[in-house]
């Protein structure tokens, strides 16, 4: 539910920061919007130990880098409850930490998670957003039922009947 993130930035609203124009812009389901609030050539950091969730938690570059971020979260997750712990706006430097209910779709298996990401902007736009979970075995445990299945010998299995 993008919606439920633009409680996050109605929190702690500040009209010029990019990082609350960018909640703000996923939060209403503009992808335009959240890709034009990052340099061309950005760092999406989401590198985590997640094995569950093949292909998301990894370091992207561009705006291309951005989409798949965010699609990923929007394909994979269903997130509720937003709660900013933490909102610290800088110049060049702004730290988010959050809270939030998570359901990863596949498996149905949902959890709560913090989440800590900093955005360095540079000429007000993010260069580089490093997300990261204080408990990424937990995220990765929401999948973990679906790594399972996707595994081959199971499929095989399952195809052969």
């Amino acid at each position: 539910d993008p919606s439920a993130v633009n409680a996050l930035a109605a929190q702690d609203a500040v009209n010029d920061d990019p990082v609350t124009a960018l909640l703000k812009a996923w939060g209403a389901g503009d992808d335009e919007g959240v890709k034009a609030l990052f340099t061309e050539n950005c760092v999406v950091d989401t590198a985590m130990d997640i094995p569950n969730i093949p292909n998301m938690y990894k370091v992207s570059h561009g705006r291309e880098g951005v989409q798949e971020w965010f699609d990923n979260l929007k394909e994979k997750f269903e997130v509720r409850n937003p709660q900013v712990n933490d909102l610290t706006i800088g110049s060049t430097r702004t730290y988010l930490s959050a809270t939030c209910d998570v359901t990863y779709k596949k498996t149905g298996k949902a959890a709560n998670v913090d989440i800590t990401t900093t955005y360095i902007v540079d000429n007000g736009l993010i260069s580089k957003m490093i997300v990261s979970y204080r408990d990424p075995s937990a995220v990765n445990a929401l999948a973990a039922q679906d790594a399972v299945n996707d595994d081959p010998v199971t499929a095989l299995l399952k195809a052969w009947g």
